[in-house]
């Protein structure tokens, strides 16, 4: 499960690919609020669940995908792990249809402008998921997301995050931590 220590009380934290929650209910436990996407029915149901199992009244669910643009997109199902079903890899036999938003249309429908940490976790859709989110980059404070593919796919991510004053660094497992340095541009 991710960690984001500088998590606290009043942050708002968007937590993209939420799949059953755990993300989600470590930024509730600590008092942000979240919002959570979860297109999979099975995964957001027990997202759902666990929300409510732990009477979080400060997370919003949405069952939808994030990408670079609004659409209707087939969400490739993984047979053996619900965790990597993708909108780009072809994971499984079958598929669903889900609905995609931007989460700059998402942060003009909900009015957010300050987000402390966006999560993204959406199997080799990062850089579709960052390119539907250039107005509310300059919003975000801190980016914690998994990147699918290799090192090209890292490396392109991280310039596209450079553009908007991010240092973005590769970890363990794949989970790349993005920050601004201090006094950083956010442009």
């Amino acid at each position: 499960c991710y960690d984001a220590p500088r998590i606290g009380p009043g942050d708002l934290v968007l937590d993209v690919g939420a799949q059953i929650g755990c993300f989600t209910l470590r930024a509730a436990r600590r008092g942000a609020t979240v919002i959570a996407l979860e297109p999979e029915p099975s995964n957001h149901a027990l997202l759902r669940r666990n929300v409510a199992l732990n009477g979080f009244g400060n997370v919003t669910l949405l069952q939808k995908a994030a990408s670079s643009t609004p659409s209707l997109r087939a969400l490739s199902l993984s047979p053996v792990n619900p965790g990597i079903h993708s909108l780009k890899f072809q994971v499984g036999a079958e598929s669903l249809t889900v609905e995609t938003l931007t989460l700059d249309g998402l942060a003009e429908q909900l009015r957010l402008r300050e987000i402390a940490v966006l999560k993204i976790d959406v199997e080799g859709e990062e850089l579709e998921v960052l390119k539907g989110a250039r107005k509310l980059l300059p919003g975000v404070r801190e980016l914690i997301l998994e990147v699918d593919g290799g090192d090209a796919e890292f490396r392109e991510v991280a310039a596209f995050l450079s553009g908007f004053g991010f240092d973005t660094r590769l970890g363990a497992w794949r989970i790349a931590h993005a920050t601004r340095p201090p006094g950083g541009d956010r442009s």
